[in-house]
């Protein structure tokens, strides 16, 4: 589901990773937006915690709710926080991220289903174009194998390719930041955290995962 999904009303925990250490606390949602939810700010000696300073810029956010009959636990990590100002003078937060909640108390890829697919696509830094073989794909994350002798950039890249949706190929977009990367004789697969995706790549994840329970329905 989409972090926008949340109903208004409803409390979320907001942890803060201020790198050496971190703290969670209760926000309420306040109402939704096309990609993302506002939340009652933080307040501090009875004044709203600017997130947008520059002191602040390195923190990261992450968001945890509760959600459905069962109460699973899911969350969004580093989300986009920023502090929105009203005519009348209140203040909230707005929270934006374009990728899947996750199932997992931590949030992280190795947790999620992995489909292995057959695409092929384009990496792009600056102005660097790589040509890649997507090797699997996450509601988090994606790998892709590179020539082994292609010196792929640190730093944060787009990575676009096309895949099959309900019958019809469709255009992946995704800006991701490598994570890991693993050498096997002349290719290396990299794999990295999806940082914003499309819409159709959030509809490609999300038919994934019902096929996949489908098909262990079928197995039972």
């Amino acid at each position: 589901m989409r972090i926008q999904d949340l109903p208004v009303g409803s409390e979320i925990t907001l942890e803060v990773d201020q790198g050496d250490s971190k703290f969670g606390v209760k926000l309420k949602i306040l109402g939704s937006s096309p990609d993302g939810i506002y939340l009652q700010p933080i307040m501090v000696k009875g004044k709203v915690l600017d997130v947008g300073l520059r002191q602040f810029h390195k923190w990261v956010y992450n968001i945890y709710a509760f959600y459905g009959e069962n109460k699973q636990r899911i969350g969004w990590k580093n989300v986009q926080l920023e502090l929105v100002r009203n005519a009348d003078g209140s203040c909230m937060y707005q929270a934006r991220t374009y990728t899947f909640a996750t199932n997992s108390i931590v949030s992280e890829r190795r947790n999620n289903i992995r489909f292995m697919v057959d695409a092929h696509g384009i990496a792009k830094s600056g102005e660097l174009e790589i040509p890649v073989a997507i090797n699997d794909v996450s509601a988090n994350g994606v790998s892709f194998w590179v020539p082994k002798e292609i010196a792929f950039p640190e730093s944060r890249f787009f990575l676009r390719f096309f895949d099959d949706v309900h019958g019809e190929y469709s255009e992946m977009e995704l800006f991701c930041t490598v994570a890991r990367r693993v050498e096997k004789e002349s290719k290396t697969l990299m794999g990295c955290r999806i940082d914003k995706c499309n819409d159709a790549y959030i509809s490609y994840i999300r038919i994934k995962l019902i096929k996949n329970e489908e098909r262990k329905n079928e197995d039972h």
